[in-house]
């Protein structure tokens, strides 16, 4: 790649030189460019923008941050007071409810009463004069009535059953005892008697009644019940008061102006509420199911309202107040109005900030530019005034400092472009010398070179006819090994086939010799076999007579009529055990038939078998001469491979000196062909850089030249002083 100091270095307009002479006194004021107006590229303008932005992010930041940490810890203490309110007015509800409960508690502990009940019971079960069940009654009913206008309650007694009235003397199923709060029909309260019997005496709070006192008016009645046993009998008391009870103890509780208060029971039905058209309906609000039973009171937000609610400890109802969001937080937009009056002077403030620092710092970089700028242009003898003693008087000093170094720069540049000028020509006729030495030195050694490649090859070739004997050499004592292997398995098999028929030969003999004693057992057993046949016709030959002399017993004794009769029974048994006698012989006679058949086969079949196992015994003999040939054989075999493997190891130990000798001559022609190769590489390098010399020097010369043509363009203090003289 060629480079051109032109490309670099700008040349100076003829304007530029004019004005560089007409101010040649030392550093003198310069003229600023005028009409810039408004950039974004300008640095003063990005200073003022990045201060007045930051100012003006920060205070934003700030005050949000403070206004919304504000606004959630007023908003979390007010919720906080607000919950305490609304326990606070629990508590005070279960002072109410543990009154209530008291009173009821009072008329089952009540001695005298519950003594008076349990006599009505009994006088209802039996037989009773009216006069002094109106006597126990009336009793009732004035204890009953003092409680209820002493504590300011409705109270309502029933019978579990129908009753038997003593004036009428009929059933009845109205109540017992009622302070004529309203309505106290039987059926009105009969739908609480399952659950007030299952609550085993314990009271039970049943919520709001609607009651009609007069024919145009009705009154909530707030209702809570207990099971009375008395002796047999069972009753159930109801205590009622009016809802104002509950309406007076929560119309002091104030949560905010807009706030709303409600009692409910554990069913999610509305208890109390000064709205009358939600009592007895459902809540409108989802509370939350405690798992925890201490987790009895709490918060959350429901849509823009906060709804608080406190669960009583006596009857678990929950007082439920809810108050808008809005209403707790008004008093924070003061505080988001200073918020924004503090972010509005920030920018003021920002603003005549920035336009201070543009005074100061902008004005002196514009200037800064225009000098560079003339610089740009060729004029070096530009300087900056600069009267201060900051950064700005610092980077004015700088550059004062850095134009005199660059004309004194280019003035030592232009004497040592002559000094160069003079070295290039030396070094072309240098180089031109060193290649002409260089192209013999290439030629020399190409003949060295090509010497060395030819003894490289042949202890190439050489090389490789070894490696190749070698090889087979390897393949000759593999196989070699491999025979000797051979050779030992079949000797120590044939030693093998040489015992195991050492003890075949044993067994044929104790064989044959077992063949011969069995023939002569056999011989020994068909001669007794032919003395037992013979015993057996001589014992048939005595049944025969017996039987004969039996007969002539029997004739004889039927000759001697009465006095021959014992002697003709005996007759007549020798002659039956004679036929039987005889039976048997025949029977024997034929089984020892059989027998000697069978022993006249096996005789004959050994005398056949025992030449054969004769021959057997030769074969044997025969096959263990053999392999003991075969043994001596095999261990001349053996000796003979072995030193077979004796001159081959040698032989190829000689082959590997062989081979190594020609790797290292081969190794050698290698290097020396290399070395060649390398010396003749350098000697070419050296021309072709000799070559690049002569270039480059011719090349440097030229450019020498033309920049000291550019040089001569530049107006510097150096050259002013040499036109001057």
């Amino acid at each position: 790649m060629k480079f051109n100091v032109t490309d670099y270095i700008k040349k100076p307009s003829k304007k530029a030189k004019q004005s560089s002479q007409a101010e040649r006194d030392g550093a003198v004021p310069i003229r600023l460019s005028k009409g810039k107006g408004f950039s974004f590229r300008s640095i003063s303008t990005k200073l003022f923008l990045y201060f007045f932005i930051s100012i003006v992010l920060f205070v934003a930041i700030v005050g949000t941050m403070s206004y919304i940490v504000s606004r959630d810890t007023l908003k979390s203490k007010v919720a906080e007071a607000s919950e305490q309110t609304v326990e606070q007015t629990t508590e005070k509800l279960d002072f109410l409810y543990n009154f209530y409960e008291n009173i009821a508690t009072q008329i089952a502990v009540d001695r005298t009463l519950m003594g008076d009940l349990e006599t009505r019971q009994n006088f209802i079960e039996g037989d009773f004069q009216a006069t002094d069940r109106y006597e126990v009654d009336l009793k009732i009913r004035n204890a009953l009535a003092e409680i209820a206008s002493t504590n300011d309650i409705g109270l309502q007694l029933f019978d579990k059953e129908p009753f038997m009235k003593p004036d009428a003397m009929e059933l009845t199923d109205a109540a017992f005892y009622s302070t004529a709060n309203g309505s106290s029909l039987y059926a009105d309260y009969t739908k609480y008697f399952d659950t007030l019997e299952k609550s085993a005496g314990r009271v039970i709070w049943l919520g709001t009644v609607e009651k009609q006192v007069t024919t145009d008016s009705k009154t909530n009645y707030i209702t809570l019940g207990k099971m009375l046993k008395a002796g047999t009998g069972t009753f159930f008391v109801f205590i009622e008061f009016k809802d104002e009870v509950l309406m007076n103890a929560l119309e002091t509780v104030k949560l905010g102006n807009e706030h709303h208060l409600t009692i409910s029971g554990e069913d999610g039905n509305v208890i109390y509420s000064f709205d009358p058209k939600e009592i007895r309906k459902p809540l409108n609000l989802t509370l939350p199911v405690s798992k925890d039973k201490e987790d009895v009171s709490g918060s959350f937000n429901n849509g823009d309202d906060l709804v608080l609610y406190s669960a009583s400890e006596v009857n678990k109802w929950r007082v439920t107040g809810s108050v808008p969001v809005s209403e707790l937080t008004k008093d924070i937009n003061r505080i988001f109005v200073i918020t924004i009056i503090l972010i509005a002077a920030a920018i003021v403030i920002s603003l005549l900030i920035g336009y201070l620092i543009v005074r100061t710092v902008g004005k002196p970089i514009n200037q800064v530019r225009d000098l560079m700028e003339k610089v740009e242009q060729g004029d070096l003898t530009v300087r900056m005034n600069v009267n201060r003693k900051d950064e700005i008087g610092k980077l004015g000093q700088s550059f004062n400092q850095m134009a005199s170094n660059v004309g004194k720069l280019i003035h030592r540049t232009n004497e040592t472009l002559d000094y160069v000028v003079n070295t290039s020509v030396q070094l072309q006729d240098v180089s031109r010398k060193m290649g002409d030495s260089a192209k013999e030195v290439s030629l020399a050694t190409e003949e060295i070179a090509r010497g060395a490649s030819d003894l490289s090859q042949q202890s190439e070739d050489g090389s490789t006819q070894a490696f190749s004997m070698q090889e087979e050499m390897r393949s000759f004592v593999r196989n070699n090994q491999e025979m000797q292997e051979q050779a030992e398995g079949v000797k120590g098999e044939s030693r093998s086939g040489i015992e195991q028929m050492d003890i075949l030969l044993g067994k044929t003999n104790e064989s044959e010799k077992l063949t011969r004693e069995t023939l002569n057992r056999a011989q020994k057993l068909m001669d007794s076999t032919k003395q037992i046949g013979q015993i057996l016709q001589l014992m048939d030959e005595v049944a025969k007579r017996t039987n004969l002399l039996s007969l002539n017993a029997a004739i004889e004794a039927a000759r001697a009529g009465e006095h021959g009769k014992g002697f003709a029974v005996v007759a007549n048994e020798v002659r039956k055990l004679a036929e039987q006698s005889s039976g048997s012989i025949g029977v024997v006679t034929e089984i020892i038939g059989t027998i000697v058949d069978e022993v006249e086969l096996t005789v004959k079949a050994l005398k056949e078998n025992y030449p054969i196992h004769q021959e057997q015994v030769n074969v044997a003999k025969n096959v263990d001469h053999i392999f003991r040939q075969v043994d001596s054989r095999m261990n001349g075999f053996v000796q003979k491979i072995a030193q077979t493997s004796t001159s081959i190891s040698n032989l190829q130990a000689s082959q590997s000196t062989l081979s190594e000798m020609i790797l290292q001559v081969s190794a050698t022609a290698e290097e020396s062909t290399a070395i060649s190769e390398e010396v003749a590489s350098s000697a070419t390098e050296q021309l072709g850089v000799s070559a690049e010399l002569v270039q480059t020097s011719e090349k440097l010369s030229q450019l020498s030249n033309e920049l000291r043509n550019i040089l001569s363009e530049f107006v510097t203090g150096e050259t002013e002083q040499a036109d001057q003289e």
